[in-house]
């Protein structure tokens, strides 16, 4: 069965990828993991998304999806990968120019917080609506997430297909701010490899590595890193504080009991922000429940 990059939800009348399709179920937007069909307007064949509903704890394998029908003849989505199963394979040191671009919105708009009416579309106005018909293929579709989670998600599968030189991700930093384009390779810092002196310390990053999360007596979270910057013996902290978790406007209590689960134990941790340096500490400072992550999968070196 040929691999399914994007789907049309039926719920929401666009075409995403799954681990976009999990965020949304996460941020109760998604319902039904079985509301997909196939986005080329030639073709009906329905479509299910894979651990879209399980939990970031719970999966053994990232969202993906899944025909549950055979394309039609006609249908443009499978066209190129028939073609390219019958062209000589890529070595696994190959890569593609751009594999895949993702959208990281480090703010969320206003209106992404109000309750969207999840209206199935029949498959008329599916069709009516096309996607193919808009010049839309999988080389110029960008996902939108705003959960770390999910940026996780594309790292580790990134990692695993060895594309991460070749997935870009455009970090939007507000609505009248710039955007800045990574490849997730560079995006992503490994804090025990990292070379602080080498980092533009005032840009936002995604830093990772083991860590222990600590409660903060009243005022919210510790999470203390086990290894320093690379040629740096200065201990790397982050504050999870309270007025932090209390501006989170969207499933609040299901994001800080991710952070109370870990509680004393040593976990993969990931963190979007940016660092600050202290005199006997490294600070790496968090804007939101949103930038935060952990991970139980232990990552191939790359």
């Amino acid at each position: 069965m040929a691999k399914i990059d994007y789907a049309y939800s039926l719920e929401i009348g666009e075409a995403i990828d799954a681990i976009q399709a999990q965020e949304l179920y996460f941020d109760k937007i998604l319902k039904d993991k079985r509301n997909f069909m196939c986005c080329d307007s030639n073709c009906g064949a329905k479509i299910t998304c894979a651990n879209m509903d399980k939990s970031y704890g719970e999966m053994k394998r990232i969202p993906h999806f899944k025909c549950i029908e055979d394309h039609s003849e006609q249908c443009q989505e499978v066209a190129p990968l028939k073609k390219g199963r019958k062209q000589s394979k890529q070595s696994d040191s190959e890569e593609q120019e751009i594999t895949k671009q993702i959208m990281f919105g480090i703010e969320r708009p206003e209106n992404h917080y109000e309750k969207k009416s999840n209206v199935i579309l029949g498959d008329k106005e599916k069709k009516d609506s096309d996607i193919n018909g808009n010049g839309e293929t999988n080389s110029n579709r960008k996902s939108n997430i705003f959960l770390v989670d999910s940026l996780v998600q594309y790292f580790i599968r990134g990692n695993t297909e060895k594309t991460l030189k070749s997935t870009k991700v455009i970090i939007k930093l507000g609505k009248k701010r710039n955007a800045y384009v990574y490849s997730l390779q560079s995006f992503f810092k490994e804090i025990s490899s990292a070379d602080i002196k080498k980092i533009k310390i005032n840009n936002v990053y995604v830093y990772y590595g083991k860590a222990r999360v600590k409660q903060n007596g009243q005022d919210g979270y510790i999470i203390e890193f086990a290894d320093n910057f690379y040629d740096n013996d200065k201990k790397v902290v982050c504050y999870l504080k309270k007025e932090i978790i209390e501006e989170c406007k969207l499933q609040r209590n299901t994001k800080e009991n991710k952070v109370r689960n870990y509680l004393n134990s040593e976990i993969n941790c990931y963190l979007l922000g940016n660092v600050v340096m202290g005199e006997k500490r490294i600070f790496i400072n968090l804007k939101s429940l949103d930038h935060i992550a952990f991970s139980e999968k232990e990552l191939e070196s790359y």
